[in-house]
């Protein structure tokens, strides 16, 4: 298996612009078709093992190339196996590391979507509604094109979204904010309303968090680097212990985990 069949075209037009997310989202989008190719193959029969172990290569290739690409240590500075000498006990390792890598990756996203985030209250929650509808009065008693009008009420409709989440996402409320104020600049008298509409939502945003910091008295620590699953010494002692090339060993845990 090759890129494109693990990749299909546009699939990754949407990545997360952070590296590390960027190459979780690779994994995710190529795993389930590694699985789809070797789950019909024959893991007793000499050709449906050998493609089973060519998948396999190809999905690591695939990973590590991504790995190269966003500087995700250790696989970026790691050497493929050469395939005249890949076995399966190379594919076991990789998968388990991997595994390692995606669950820290995964949970340093999601202590970072914490941290720029807020719960509100419902009392909150109900005034930002209001100030959205009064955000739409002002855009609909404008002077501003029927076109750039329906552009804008599309924006609040996915603030009003927003809203709806046990915690709300601040960079999303801001940038929907900002991008009302750059379309509505020219909307004459209109924009006052807008401006102070708009000023209203980010105060009331800012408000929570600063409560929410307040009572969970969260620290602003610097992102943890990404640990390796053993320590150099281990990683030392480790080297060199294979299986013999074209060996039909399996792993018990091949069918329950998912790389």
């Amino acid at each position: 298996m090759e890129y494109f069949d693990f990749i299909k075209p546009r699939e990754l037009d949407n990545l997360p612009e952070e590296p590390q997310l960027a190459f979780a989202r690779v994994v995710e989008i190529a795993q389930p078709r590694l699985i789809d190719r070797i789950r019909d193959l024959d893991h007793n029969d000499r050709d449906g093992w050998a493609l089973i172990q060519e998948a396999k290569y190809g999905f690591q290739g695939l990973v590590m190339g991504a790995a190269r690409k966003y500087s995700i240590e250790p696989f970026s500075k790691s050497d493929m196996p050469l395939l005249k000498n890949y076995n399966d006990e190379d594919y076991r390792q990789f998968r388990h590391d991997l595994s390692m890598y995606i669950t820290q990756i995964m949970l340093n996203a999601a202590d970072a979507d914490r941290s720029n985030s807020v719960p509100l209250i419902e009392e909150k929650r109900q005034r930002l509604r209001t100030y959205v509808f009064h955000l739409r009065e002002a855009i609909d008693k404008s002077d501003l094109p029927d076109w750039r009008k329906d552009r804008l009420h599309k924006r609040l409709n996915d603030l009003e979204q927003e809203l709806i989440k046990p915690r709300v996402n601040m960079t999303v409320v801001a940038g929907i904010v900002a991008a009302v104020l750059a379309v509505t600049s020219d909307a004459g008298g209109a924009y006052d309303t807008i401006s102070k509409v708009a000023t209203f939502i980010l105060r009331e945003i800012g408000q929570a968090k600063e409560a929410d910091d307040e009572q969970k008295k969260i620290s602003y620590d610097a992102p943890i680097a990404l640990l390796p699953p053993r320590s150099p010494e281990a990683e030392r002692q480790g080297r060199g212990r294979k299986t013999a090339p074209g060996s039909f060993q399996r792993d018990e845990m091949d069918d329950e985990i998912p790389f």
